[in-house]
């Protein structure tokens, strides 16, 4: 009875993804535990991954994900995503999806280039976008995604909550 009114201890993120995946309050509280709501969503949204495309881009071994964007679904996934655009220098993209599909297109010569790959992510598949590669992003029906963004260390080991400079 407890675990089932406890909700209310759970950060709205960690209750969103809980929701989408079907995820119960007992194992919210647990990842929770960990001091942080984004090891909380992290766990929810890592469980089955699939990596679609790590042959082609992979996350480097010593990031760290320093911004994570709030749950989309396919009303409110941003217009400026569906459009030709690229991440800074220093920083990569994860794209995970947690329930439905959107087609992915990384783009060849710049913004304005032809698609050279394209990839569908599906429920519980991620996308690593490496750094300063133009892509865009196609919805596809319903659909519930997370967009982290991933940098490394500064030279001196610390990890600052911001894209590099």
């Amino acid at each position: 009875h407890f675990f089932a009114t406890a909700s209310f201890l759970l950060p709205m993120r960690a209750r969103v993804a809980m929701a989408a995946l079907g995820v119960g309050v007992l194992a919210g509280i647990i990842a929770l535990s960990r001091r942080s709501a984004r090891p909380a969503l992290r766990a929810f949204t890592t469980t089955a991954r699939r990596h679609v495309n790590r042959d082609l881009y992979h996350l480097p071994p010593d990031s760290y994900c320093y911004r994570e964007n709030p749950l989309w679904d396919e009303k409110t996934f941003p217009a400026a995503l569906q459009q030709a655009h690229n991440t800074r220098r220093g920083v990569w993209g994860e794209l995970t999806v947690l329930s439905g599909k959107l087609k992915f297109h990384f783009l060849g010569e710049g913004k304005d280039g032809p698609v050279t790959a394209s990839y569908e992510v599906a429920e519980g598949d991620v996308l690593v976008v490496e750094q300063q590669v133009y892509h865009k992003v196609e919805t596809v029906g319903p659909v519930k995604a997370v967009l982290r963004f991933f940098r490394r260390p500064e030279p001196d080991g610390s990890k600052p909550m911001s894209p590099p400079a």
